[in-house]
Parts: structure tokens; sequence; C-alpha cells
């Protein structure tokens, strides 16, 4: 169908820019939220379920809220202002940008206290 050759052409390429940044992330985030000692294993495999996750949640977003068949109010305002007889497609940038900033806000926090937690600390501070 449409719907599934669409969906399956939006993952790929978000698949494609995941992996790609997400071997030289891991490394660099470990160094950021300076994480020593546990299992890099344990970290990775934790980081790489929150990139699958990524991958899942901005992909359907983006192909869902493009194509209408779901409405967020802030990022209907920001699409009614694009030609109404542009293809659905013209609007995934356009979507993208919201979603991409919500994830990015999100794992910083999942990254620091669950990700990259240094080990015996407490995250009720």
């Amino acid at each position: 169908s449409k719907i599934a050759q669409g969906l399956i052409v939006t993952v790929s390429s978000m698949v494609g820019a995941r992996v790609l940044s997400s071997m030289l992330n891991f490394y660099l985030n470990r160094l950021v939220f300076k994480k020593q000692g546990g299992s890099v294993l344990t970290t990775m495999i934790k980081y790489y379920l929150l990139v699958a996750f990524n991958i899942l949640v901005g992909s359907v977003s983006v192909y869902l809220i493009s194509k209408g068949l779901l409405t967020i109010p802030a990022i209907a305002d920001i699409c009614s202002g694009i030609n109404a007889a542009s293809p659905a497609s013209a609007l995934e940038p356009v979507v993208k940008v919201p979603i991409d900033v919500v994830l990015y806000v999100s794992n910083y926090f999942i990254q620091k206290h669950i990700v990259f937690k240094k080990d015996g600390t407490d995250d009720a501070k």
C-alpha cells in the first residue's frame, strides 16, 4: 500500500542517518556525561535502545502528522501556511523540526539519568 511504502522510505532515511551518527555520538556522550566504570556493553545496549526508540517515534510521528493522520495544534498551525496543493511529503521537513527538538530535549535527560548514569549516584538530586 502507499502508506506502507511511504513509511518504509521515511524510516529508511532516518535509520541511515541515525546509524552513522550514533556510533560517534555514543563515544562523545560517554565523555560528555563522564560515564566511568560499569559495563560498556550494558551502556551501549541502553543507548541503542534509545536510538531505536527515536527512530520509531520520529519516523511514525513525522509520517502521521505530514499525512494528516495525526494532528498536533502547534504543528498544524505551521503546516497551514504551506500551499495546500503541495504534496504531503513537502510537509515532512516542517514537521520533523519540532519533533526532533522534543526528542533532543528528552534524550538529554534520558541519557544523563538512565543511559550514562554514573554508577553509585542518586537520581533524586
